[in-house]
């Protein structure tokens, strides 16, 4: 059965890549998010990496086997970290995000983060999202799920 789960996921990723992405080895990401992988995530095992093609640029993205999939920006900064069946590494958030989360939502966990622009978004294990400034100031809570970066 595994056997066969592993053949209908392996298809699934060819089927969701985009024509002109392509699988990468470890070694070929920029140094940058090379770092943040061994520090945050070197206990996890890597499924793929895929440099990923947006219409002017491109970004990198890192499965994991757990399920968990970190985004990176050309210079290997990351931009979203999606850990559906785990939390977030705490040593990965933002100190002062961190700290917001763990008064106000002391019995949550961090399963998303996104940074984009100027703003960081949260995603909780209870639904609810916050967004914060990129120096960390807690500006709102979104319940709804609305593109929160395009509003100021």
């Amino acid at each position: 059965m595994s056997f066969f789960m592993a053949i209908m996921a392996s298809l699934t990723t060819l089927a969701s890549c985009e024509k002109n992405d392509e699988f990468l080895t470890l070694e070929l990401l920029p140094q940058a998010a090379q770092q943040c992988i061994e520090t945050h995530f070197g206990d996890l095992e890597i499924s793929r990496v895929v440099k990923d093609y947006d219409e002017f640029t491109y970004g990198y993205d890192v499965y994991f086997t757990n399920s968990n999939k970190i985004e990176f920006n050309r210079s290997g900064e990351w931009t979203d970290i999606d850990c559906r069946y785990t939390k977030v590494p705490d040593s990965i958030v933002p100190a002062g995000l961190l700290s917001y989360v763990n008064a106000n939502y002391p019995s949550n966990e961090i399963d998303q983060i996104s940074v984009d622009g100027r703003y960081y978004e949260v995603d909780l294990d209870n639904g609810v999202d916050l967004v914060f400034t990129k120096s960390g100031d807690f500006v709102r809570v979104d319940h709804d799920g609305d593109n929160l970066f395009l509003a100021d």
